[in-house]
């Protein structure tokens, strides 16, 4: 079953030093096993950003959890306090052939 992961936190980072940081670090998500897409967002009532993941399944997400590349986050991305981190189970879309790699063609 696909599996999402949502990252919200706050930095201490300019915005403009924050975005061109985390495009720096593309090339490491695009290795990361099971990742089908990552939104990167901002949350425009609190200021907080909040990164969207999604998973070919909740395995990879678990085990992209207890990867380095997940523990280098706070540090390359000035993070304050704790990162809040919620993993759910996709269990379908609105329009299931977008969006969603691999998924069927709606008929």
């Amino acid at each position: 079953m696909r599996c999402i992961l949502v990252f919200k936190f706050r930095s201490a980072m300019a915005d403009d030093a924050l975005i061109e940081r985390m495009e720096s670090r593309l090339p490491l998500f695009r290795e990361v096993d099971g990742l089908e897409q990552k939104y990167y967002c901002r949350e425009p009532d609190t200021g907080a950003f909040c990164g969207v993941y999604l998973f070919a399944s909740s395995e990879q997400a678990s085990a992209y959890r207890a990867s380095a590349t997940i523990h280098g986050i706070p540090e390359a991305l000035q993070v304050e306090d704790e990162i809040r981190i919620e993993q759910l189970d996709l269990l379908m879309a609105l329009q299931p052939d977008q969006y969603v790699v691999g998924a069927p063609a709606a008929p």
